[in-house]
């Protein structure tokens, strides 16, 4: 996979910037707030259809403009795809999605750019909280699984329509009776889910422990996700049936509250090394090292369905790492095309940097084109 042109117009700090990647390595580099990391947010949201920064939409529209547009050109399966993304502040459908000029939804975009995003705040994930592993764990799978997607997206609805269920027969407008519907929208959609996980999780865990000691040049050290479902799962004993079970358990309880204390979206993994929670027991560095390979395993998860390699946006990771875990890094760009944000070119080496396509940027211009 491979993304050959970006331009955007009235992007964030942008109000004009076209240009063409020829490069596998593409190096962007600018002092603080010039708007490299607004590069990657645009290619992340052709990614996504969502920032991984901006509450709304409205807030990536420059300041003082109407709209904002981020077009690419990107190589897929040997193929070429037009993706255009236009955001109007004064139209109540404020974001319009086209795929090779034909207006899409935004789940219809998810999957045709695929990206992999480091940034620092990625090394907080193991003690962030289990909505942000949540977070972490849907974007991965999402991007090469369309029915977990479609699941994901048809299992929130549910949920929202079966907490005002719950709310009115606290309140004496329904009756349980009308819960029965919505449970089993909830058992079918979160089953789905919940298969996904376990298989995604698998996949990691066949990978991690290998790659978290090439990094750290050990041989004996073991990093896993422990996968913790809000479900009790049971051997011989159905998903579908422990799921009725817990909401059948726990309905009083759920009437109390108005809100479903069952399922999938209150789900949760830990990072275990050597069976020991690397969030209580764990150093920095052995955070460190865990989150590199984690990411690592992520561009290989996604390459099994992909068949190629993702996109890779690493934005100013670089100094976030000591010289082991940055040669390790310097390995690993080389296997798919890959983005990275810089303030200077401190810990990059020469022959790393004079492989690459040097973008310099200043106040959203680019100075060496």
């Amino acid at each position: 996979m491979y993304l050959q042109s970006l331009t955007l117009t009235n992007f964030r700090n942008y109000q004009d910037f076209e240009f063409n990647f020829k490069n596998s390595l593409i190096i962007l580099t600018g002092p603080n707030a010039s708007g490299k990391t607004n590069l990657l947010e645009a290619i992340r949201l052709l990614s996504l259809s969502k920032s991984f920064r901006a509450r709304s939409d409205f807030d990536l529209v420059r300041w003082d403009m109407d709209y904002a547009k981020i077009r690419a050109n990107i190589k897929k399966d040997h193929t070429k795809l037009d993706l255009d993304i236009t955001i109007e502040k004064a139209q109540r459908r404020q974001k319009t999605i086209k795929i090779n000029g034909v207006e899409e939804k935004a789940f219809d975009l998810i999957g045709e750019l695929v990206t992999v995003l480091f940034s620092p705040e990625d090394l907080n994930l193991i003690n962030s909280s289990p909505g942000d592993r949540r977070k972490y764990l849907d974007i991965a799978i999402c991007q090469v699984n369309k029915d977990y997607c479609r699941a994901l997206a048809q299992y929130k609805k549910v949920l929202q329509h079966r907490n005002q269920v719950l709310s009115n027969i606290k309140e004496g407008f329904s009756s349980k009776d009308e819960l029965t519907f919505w449970n089993e929208k909830l058992v079918t959609l979160g089953t789905r889910i919940i298969i996904k996980r376990k298989k995604a999780f698998n996949f990691f865990n066949e990978k991690l422990s290998e790659v978290y000691n090439e990094i750290c040049n050990t041989e004996d050290q073991v990093l896993k996700l422990t996968y913790r479902p809000n479900l009790p799962l049971i051997k011989n004993i159905s998903i579908p049936d422990l799921f009725r079970q817990e909401l059948e358990n726990k309905q009083d309880r759920e009437v109390y509250k108005t809100y479903t204390l069952v399922g999938p979206h209150r789900d949760n993994f830990i990072f275990n090394l050597n069976n020991n929670k690397l969030s209580t027991f764990g150093s920095r560095g052995e955070c460190r090292s865990a989150i590199l390979a984690l990411k690592s395993v992520e561009l290989d998860y996604l390459e099994s369905s992909l068949h190629e390699r993702p996109v890779l946006l690493l934005d100013d990771v670089f100094s976030e790492l000591d010289k082991e875990r940055r040669n390790h890094m310097f390995k690993l760009v080389s296997r798919q095309q890959t983005f990275i944000t810089t303030a200077d070119f401190v810990g990059l080496e020469v022959g790393f940097v004079r492989e690459a396509q040097v973008i310099k940027i200043k106040e959203g211009k680019i100075t060496n084109k």
